[in-house]
């Protein structure tokens, strides 16, 4: 059993934001997916055991910090050993995020673990003092939560890895920021990971895959596929030159379906088959 108890709430277009008592008899499950997002800041400390997952991204829970932010429509679960908390919850619909941010964004799933748990000094001091606005309503008070909303959002971004002012001219021009194409490298040639699909990066980062393969083109004047096959031949050839792994699990690895597109595709960029590249001396 649980019951939340309200303290006060100041609300302006588009902008919901209040401050609630949090008491949980036992512990306690719930699950949340709201149409707004939501950025709560624990004005206490955090219940023990206070965790989340988001249904069909995350298979086990994650530990929740004092400062939270959940995009619009995921599915949370969160739970925690019961206890008493009070938050301050804002609530910001999708409309007036696009409007606050210029954009409308998609998350990734690093993204959205990173935002169960966001620090950061400029980020509390934000939530700190969108916190004292509510509780003790001053001079031009909405005009005060709109301001502190947004720059609250801004740190948020930020903490999430985005740049603002970039992205929205960046993508104004119909191109990537810095950010987002050091982000794509970083995927490419992490050897620790299965070489990312198109779909897999523009997960990644948000977009929509046709957004990213018209994007990076503007921002590198060659394509990303290029990019990948080249990433896959660079690959293909350390595996080649430094194990004596089968040439078949070398496809697989590389994400082929079979080893014949895979010594197709090599002998195309290379101009020699696998087996000819690998008793070549070195």
């Amino acid at each position: 059993m649980y019951e939340i108890v309200p303290r006060s709430r100041t609300s302006v277009a588009g902008i919901d934001a209040q401050v609630v008592d949090y008491l949980w008899s036992e512990p306690h499950c719930a699950e949340e997916c709201s149409p707004a997002h939501i950025l709560s800041f624990s004005l206490t400390a955090v219940p023990r055991s206070s965790r989340a997952l988001y249904r069909g991204i995350t298979r086990d829970f994650e530990p929740v910090g004092k400062i939270v932010f959940m995009p619009a429509r995921t599915e949370m679960v969160g739970a925690c050993d019961g206890g008493m908390q009070t938050v301050m919850n804002c609530r910001i619909s999708e409309d007036r995020f696009e409007t606050l941010m210029g954009q409308r964004c998609r998350w990734s799933d690093g993204e959205l673990r990173m935002g169960l748990d966001l620090s950061g000094e400029h980020l509390f001091e934000s939530s700190a003092r969108l916190t004292r606005e509510i509780l003790s309503p001053g001079f031009a008070n909405s005009i005060a939560i709109e301001a502190m909303t947004t720059l609250l959002l801004v740190d948020v971004m930020r903490s999430l890895g985005r740049d603002i002012a970039s992205d929205s001219s960046s993508l104004a021009r119909g191109g990537l920021t810095p950010l987002q194409l050091r982000r794509i490298e970083d995927r490419i040639h992490d050897t620790a990971l299965p070489l990312p699909s198109v779909a897999d990066i523009a997960s990644d980062l948000g977009l929509s895959g046709r957004h990213l393969l018209r994007a990076y083109r503007q921002s590198t004047g060659s394509t990303l596929r290029t990019s990948i096959q080249r990433a896959s031949r660079e690959r293909a050839m350390v595996l080649l030159r430094e194990t004596d792994l089968p040439l078949k699990t070398i496809a697989f690895r590389l994400g082929f379906q079979t080893f014949g597109s895979f010594s197709t595709a090599f002998r195309n960029s290379v101009g020699e088959t696998p087996s000819q590249f690998r008793r070549r001396p070195h």
